[in-house]
């Protein structure tokens, strides 16, 4: 089988995470070793999710588990106590073959609720490829309850701003591939806050709206 080397800069959907008044932005720099596999992919009996994990961690210094073939979780000894660090890969079928493989980043320090990120790739015959602007990336006011929202307009008017900004900092995904995902904004974090709002104001008018997207094997269209 005919070994590749692929260096990437992966730029994560560049998370916000602010603890105690910090605010950090993670980068990661990866190398990534990726084997031609000597089989064609199966969607239906080959777990390729957890091929890739294993193609990504040779080594295999993490625990895994998956209940798809398009999906597997991983999580990590983050080197630092009341910490944690996990991964999950979700597949999405592309209509001309390989995957839409979307990463899920989420790395908690003590006493934090959790700092989630991003990044998006192709995978075809082995080979695994940055790719950008396919997350959908909805307008704040399609995350927003507006029968709740009366009571905090000047917090929200504050928040667009920041969204308008960067929407990528302030969104949580919820994959469910093969067919579909759910996008609404990011959870509270650390000290209960979050861009200014307590968690009160965040569970106000940031509940039940969470708009859903169809994959349709090149893009995600609103259902």
């Amino acid at each position: 089988m005919k070994k590749q080397i692929i260096s990437i800069i992966s730029l994560l959907a560049v998370a916000l995470f602010s603890c105690g008044g910090e605010t950090q932005i993670y980068i990661d720099n990866l190398n990534i070793n990726v084997e031609t596999p000597a089989v064609v992919v199966d969607v239906d009996t080959v777990p390729i999710a957890e091929q890739i994990v294993k193609e990504w961690y040779p080594d295999g210094d993490y625990e895994g588990y998956s209940d798809s073939p398009l999906s597997y979780s991983c999580s990590f000894d983050p080197g630092c106590e009341g910490c944690y660090s996990a991964k999950t890969f979700n597949c999405y079928p592309l209509e001309e073959g390989g995957y839409l493989v979307i990463t899920a980043s989420v790395f908690a320090g003590p006493g934090c609720a959790g700092d989630y990120s991003y990044s998006t790739w192709t995978y075809k015959d082995g080979v695994l490829d940055t790719i950008t602007g396919i997350l959908p990336s909805p307008e704040l006011e399609l995350l927003l309850n507006s029968e709740k929202v009366d009571p905090y307009k000047a917090e929200i008017a504050d928040f667009k701003e920041m969204y308008d900004k960067a929407p990528e900092y302030y969104q949580y995904f919820h994959f469910d591939p093969p067919q579909s995902l759910n996008v609404e904004l990011y959870p509270y974090d650390c000290e209960d806050t979050y861009a200014g709002m307590d968690e009160t104001r965040l569970k106000s008018f940031n509940g039940d709206i969470t708009p859903k997207y169809l994959w349709d094997g090149e893009k995600f269209v609103k259902e």
